[in-house]
């Protein structure tokens, strides 16, 4: 560019920076140019820059183009023939330049800029980038422009047009009833509103062909709400599409139902009510259905072997499907102020000394439907056997307590006590009888199994149970899902009728849904990774403790697994007992609140672990040097010198083992990625389904969930000679010892709560979290109960009802 500008503030020796803009010669008049538009490069525009404004030189200055800050009064054309354009330049506005007006082409105020480079986008048919072109220039002194509002209104079509054909179904959605809402429309308003019903149209498709038919009529009454008679060809042709949907779900219905095929009746005939509610066919049609083939649908994340173990607090899937198929002698029937209620099913359990030492089982004469028979040789047998080690029935802190027992007359069992035991019912729960030589219990319970696969378990009524006759017991089928949420899907479509478990996430899904109840379990689930000390890392309490630091266990509990959300029940804990919720605080008796918690601290973390690595290879080191030293007669090796001892050590590769399921899943992977940031390695390892804990020694962390409805007992599970955590320190041990020989509630709060303390001073197990836990129900399934431990706990009341009758109190 030729010198054709001045400085009109400042001297030449002042600004050499300026050099090769200031004026040397004036030049004459030439012929203009048209100045050139360009497109910003990418994705960026000028609207996303600050604003300037353009001026455009002639040939003798090359048609350079120079950005200037806008001008107070835009010159208009024709520019003059003399005198000079003030202006300061964008790039340093500090000083004042001049320009003569005979070289000046051309000036473009930044809206001049935005509307031509919306022209050349135009061309190229980038609606939304020349939308954000106009709207600026709309928006910033031009709302009066007629013209630039038909414009946007335009370009708005034109915009979500494209996107509706290149099946960005939701964004062109958007931006047509943006337009349809804002009014600008204009002469486009019956191109809009055909494409939005267009929209609504694949959108109801989708969720058809999905079997969402719940979400097909919701998306109909939206849209019905928002544009009345105009969407009426729309409603009309999908609800023409359900219906016929209802018919052949009602067809097939029928033809099961003539088959004797109780499960597909059930499934089509559940179907026809999701796809049309309001039909009364369908209704008589379930109303005959569960008549004659009353049948639940439980949606599980976890399935058991063998019928389960309803005495497993470690295993979910075990100790809920074992309550529908296992009774035991003594079962947990509630909470009270002082640990747990018990109750002897067959008769009563009762006290007969001032000293606590002698009890006495009475067998009841009068008939007990939902109880297997018992006799008194048998109680006999069940309570010697738990106290011998060789039985597979061995619990040894019922061994460690009980004295003689007797029989003392065919209706009366008397067991005596060594010492006083605060709550000896707690060691009571035992099967009826003896497992088979395969260690497989005995199926006395109200159902048995029947097939069990992959995806379902199918149970029907045990023959040899006594059911109430007033009861119906219906027939119950277990329905696996990978993925604890499709079962809450399942279950508001009608698929199934029971969630066991609900996703912390999904909560407010059901709670709006008035069609399901919702309902918490009165113990929560305690969650903790117990270690498996197998090498000199995992050996130091540093190492453990280090680790503990690195797990971000707020985050893991809040965001990955209650969504987001503050649910109350849902803590941290600092030790392995629950902390107790708001409706039941009655748990909460073996927590020491006083334990102060282990925050995450990545940066401690990191160097403890570090630290201890360190301390590892010193003492490697220190045992070469003694080694080189002992072999050479005891004299320090000719030429030996310090790096000859130097050692380096890699951390251990971690195995982290845990059950199948969601929750233990999300945390095991967040657990992963935090200690990788601290630079460990960790391999995750799925257990089997049915399976708590390994077979083998083949992990260093092992995830454990129990739910603890008497800790004081319960504690066994974790931290017996039997239990998940096989490697306690020696005060640790001491007190589990102690706590078999609790005489009071007083001394067995307080052993429990130096428990607390011991066991996370010595980083016994690695505390996580305590979840409060839902189930959740169709209004149509009767009588679950309240304030539940077990989601079969009142199984001999359950009663499905068809789906229009009333809600009873029962309920």
């Amino acid at each position: 560019m030729k010198n054709c500008i001045k400085n009109s503030t400042f001297s030449v020796a002042a600004l050499p920076w300026l050099m090769g803009l200031l004026l040397i010669g004036w030049a004459l008049p030439v012929a203009a140019q048209k100045p050139k538009t360009e497109i910003s490069p990418g994705n960026a525009q000028l609207v996303d820059k600050e604003p300037f404004d353009r001026i455009y030189l002639d040939e003798f200055n090359e048609y350079a183009t120079l950005d200037v800050v806008p001008l107070e009064n835009i010159p208009t054309k024709p520019y003059p023939n003399n005198g000079m354009l003030v202006f300061e330049w964008v790039e340093d506005d500090e000083f004042k330049l001049e320009v003569p007006w005979g070289n000046v082409v051309d000036y473009r105020t930044f809206n001049d800029l935005l509307l031509a480079e919306a022209d050349l986008l135009r061309e190229k048919q980038e609606y939304s980038r020349v939308f954000r072109n106009l709207l600026y220039v709309y928006d910033n002194g031009n709302r009066d422009d007629i013209d630039l509002e038909k414009q946007l209104q335009r370009i708005l079509v034109l915009d979500a047009d494209q996107n509706f054909e290149n099946k960005n179904y939701g964004l062109a959605l958007s931006i047509f009833e943006d337009v349809y809402r804002s009014g600008r429309s204009g002469n486009f308003k019956g191109k809009v509103i055909n494409r939005i019903m267009q929209c609504y149209d694949l959108m109801v498709q989708t969720r058809f062909d999905d079997g969402e038919y719940e979400g097909c009529r919701a998306v109909l009454t939206a849209v019905e709400r928002n544009y009345g008679d105009e969407v009426k060809p729309l409603q009309d042709r999908w609800m023409g599409r359900l219906t016929t949907k209802n018919q052949e779900f009602v067809a097939a219905a029928r033809k099961a139902v003539a088959a004797g095929n109780g499960q597909e009746a059930h499934a089509a005939a559940r179907k026809a009510i999701y796809a049309l509610p309001n039909d009364q066919a369908s209704a008589d049609l379930l109303n005959q259905i569960i008549t004659e083939y009353p049948l639940v649908y439980v949606g599980v994340s976890q399935s058991a072997p063998n019928g389960g173990d309803p005495t497993r607090i470690e295993n979910w899937a075990a100790r809920r499907m074992g309550r529908l198929t296992q009774r035991t002698i003594v079962e947990f029937d509630g909470l009270s102020d002082e640990g747990g209620k018990y109750r002897f099913l067959n008769g009563a359990l009762e006290r007969i000394d001032d000293d606590g030492l002698i009890y006495q089982f009475k067998i009841s004469d009068k008939e007990e439907f939902g109880v297997p028979a018992v006799t008194a040789f048998q109680i006999s047998q069940q309570l010697l056997d738990r106290a011998d080690p060789d039985s597979p029935l061995y619990y040894e802190p019922w061994g460690k307590v009980v004295g003689p027992v007797s029989i003392d007359n065919p209706t009366t069992v008397t067991f005596h006590l060594r010492i006083p035991f605060v709550r000896p019912e707690a060691l009571l729960q035992v099967p009826y009888e003896r497992p088979d030589e395969k260690g497989i219990p005995l199926q006395n319970g109200p159902y048995t199994v029947v097939e069990q696969n992959d995806k379902l378990t199918t149970f029907s009524k045990n023959p040899i149970y006594k059911t109430k006759p007033e009861s119906q017991y219906p027939e119950m089928v277990e329905v696996n899902f990978q993925n604890p949420s499709e079962s809450v899907d399942a279950l508001i479509k009608g698929d199934i009728d029971v969630v066991d478990r609900v996703p912390l996430q999904d909560l407010r899904k059901l709670s709006r849904n008035p069609t399901v109840q919702l309902r918490k379990y009165i113990v929560p689930t305690i969650h903790m990774l117990v270690p498996n000390i197998r090498n000199d890392f995992m050996q130091s309490l540093d190492f453990r403790s280090g680790l503990f630091r690195g797990i971000d266990r707020d985050n893991i509990l809040q965001e990955a697994i209650a969504g987001g959300r503050e649910i109350s029940g849902c803590e941290l804990l600092t030790g392995p007992f629950p902390i107790g919720t708001e409706d039941n605080d009655q748990i909460g008796y073996a927590y020491n609140p006083r334990v102060a918690p282990v925050n995450y601290d990545k940066i401690l973390a990191s160097v403890l672990v570090q630290v201890v690595k360190e301390q590892l290879e010193d003492k490697a080191r220190e045992k070469r040097a003694a080694e080189r030293i002992k072999e050479n007669g005891g004299l320090p090796p000719e030429g030996a010198n310090n790096q000859d001892d130097v050692i380096k050590l890699d951390f251990p590769e971690l195995v982290l083992a845990h059950p199948k399921g969601e929750t233990q899943r999300v945390t095991c992977t967040a657990i992963k990625r935090m200690w990788g940031e601290m630079g460990i390695t960790v391999t995750l390892r799925e257990l089997p389904e049915g399976k708590s804990s390994p077979d083998d020694n083949d992990f260093d962390f092992l995830y454990v969930e129990v739910a603890m409805s008497e800790p004081l007992t319960d504690v066994e599970t974790v931290f017996g000679n039997a239990g998940m955590a096989n490697n306690l320190s020696a005060p640790v041990q001491q007190l589990v010892r102690k706590l078999s020989y609790s005489t009071s509630w007083q001394v067995a709060g307080r052993n429990l709560r130096q428990m607390h303390r011991q066991v996370l001073n010595n980083v016994s197990i690695i505390p996580l979290f305590q979840i409060q836990e839902y189930f959740a129900y169709r209004r149509n399934v009767k009588n679950l109960g309240r304030d539940l431990v077990n989601l079969y706990e009142n199984i001999d009341e359950w009663e499905v009802v068809p789906l229009e009758s009333p809600s009873t109190d029962g309920n």
